[in-house]
């Protein structure tokens, strides 16, 4: 019987490698590229295909994988917002790191309007431990202005992004003291009639926004803003708040005693978003957060060393991990690894709680893709230049649920050339299991 399990499953191994050749291997545009595949069926804990699975490759967002899996098992039902405590005439607040606050994708607000109507003078506290960098080790200098690449900080507010939209011939900015001087200083006629044809910029070192001419009419972008230290934060706040100087202040806490927990939004509503639209910014808020839970401060590199010697202990390849994102190229995993973390994560949570949280085909990043078996594939992109990764769950003809992970690093074609050969190799596999 064993004997003729085997036969049959090398059987069809052979249909998996050709597919692999055909589609991805020997496919014109990729096969110059290096790729990695690992298959793995969980019912039977047994490795279906594998190609260069233990080599380790650039996997852009999904390295996303493991930041979700942290904030599944440790950042409970909600999020944990600010560590707050009342003394006499005045609130004192410990931010703790979470990116929903005033962040335009979250319109519940309940703690910002607690905050508006409180008479109380307001202390932001931050935590003396904490120990990040507003950038990710191996981030890139020059996206600095660009949305995707936000700078990290313990109170984050509007995504930390400026946000500006024209309407009409007005210029709408959030927060609105970003549209003023001296962040912004250039003048309002730019938008109107031939003068429209703009794009925001910011300057590399401050937070000084500028018109820069470009072929399409300005209609809306977001620029991220320098945190400095998480001056910035504060001071965005106190405006909204349309607080002043004399009953809104900064200082600095490492006690919690006396304070009580306030929390936002429901965790996996976060993580949706975060994967459904790879979000930068929730992933490296998502992994302050796990530290702030796990170690008591906001330190992502002493949080990774702790967790890859605890959660990770037994992924097969011991991968180089960084940040949260994936935005860092000094990341590298293995194919085998993220089966290693998917396979924990859907034994932990169970595919329910995975299929609320991943995108499925049609939808998010795979709303191109994986259109004619949406709720049977839940998968995370991953996308550099000259990066496409792809790493999730598949659901087989059979019923069973497969697990996969496919990277490719170094292609000189276009990523959708790299997306659709995957796609192909997937839905093939799916029909043979």
């Amino acid at each position: 019987m064993i004997a003729s399990t085997l036969f049959a499953q090398t059987l069809l191994a052979q249909p998996v490698e050709q597919s692999a050749e055909q589609f991805l291997l020997q496919a014109p545009g990729i096969r110059q590229s290096h790729v990695g595949i690992s298959l793995f069926d969980p019912d039977s804990n047994r490795f279906l295909y594998q190609y260069q699975s233990d080599h380790f490759f650039t996997p852009a967002s999904n390295t996303k994988i493991p930041t979700c899996y942290l904030a599944m098992k440790y950042l409970g039902d909600s999020l944990l917002s600010f560590r707050v405590r009342e003394s006499g005439d005045s609130l004192f607040l410990v931010p703790a790191g979470d990116p929903t606050f005033l962040n335009p994708l979250f319109p519940d607000q309940h703690f910002f309007q607690y905050l508006q109507s409180s008479s109380k003078k307001i202390w932001i506290q931050y935590q003396t431990e904490d120990a990040f960098t507003p950038y990710g080790s191996g981030w890139t200098w020059d996206g600095f202005q660009d949305s995707y690449s936000t700078e990290r900080a313990a109170m984050p507010v509007f995504g930390n992004l400026v946000h500006f939209k024209r309407s009409e011939n007005r210029l709408e900015v959030h927060p609105k003291m970003a549209g003023r001087p001296p962040y912004f200083t250039e003048p309002m006629i730019q938008l109107l009639g031939k003068g429209d044809h703009v794009e925001i910029d910011r300057q590399f070192d401050k937070n000084q926004f500028y018109f820069k001419k470009r072929n399409a009419p300005f209609s809306a972008q977001q620029v991220p803003f320098k945190t400095d230290n998480g001056l910035t934060n504060f001071l965005f706040l106190r405006d909204t708040l349309n607080r002043s100087g004399d009953n809104f202040f900064m200082g600095a806490e490492r006690n919690f005693s006396g304070y009580r927990s306030v929390y936002s939004q429901p965790t996996d509503s976060m993580l949706r978003v975060m994967m459904w639209e790879s979000d930068n910014h929730l992933a490296d808020q998502s992994l302050l957060m796990v530290s702030q839970q796990r170690l008591g401060k906001m330190n992502d590199g002493a949080l990774i060393e702790q967790v890859m010697k605890t959660d990770f202990a037994g992924m097969p390849h011991d991968p180089r991990w960084t940040d949260g994102s994936g935005l860092s190229r000094y990341n590298l995993f293995s194919p085998d690894d993220f089966v290693f973390i998917l396979d924990r994560m859907k034994k932990e949570f169970g595919m329910g709680r995975i299929a609320g949280i991943f995108p499925t085909g049609g939808v998010g990043t795979l709303k191109s893709y994986y259109n004619s078996i949406p709720g049977q594939l839940f998968a995370k992109t991953g996308t550099l230049s000259g990066v496409v990764a792809l790493s999730g769950f598949l659901q087989a003809r059979s019923g069973k649920w497969l697990i996969f992970s496919v990277l490719v690093n170094n292609h000189r074609t276009t990523a959708k050339t790299v997306r659709e050969g995957v796609e192909k190799f997937l839905l093939r596999v799916r029909d043979l299991y």
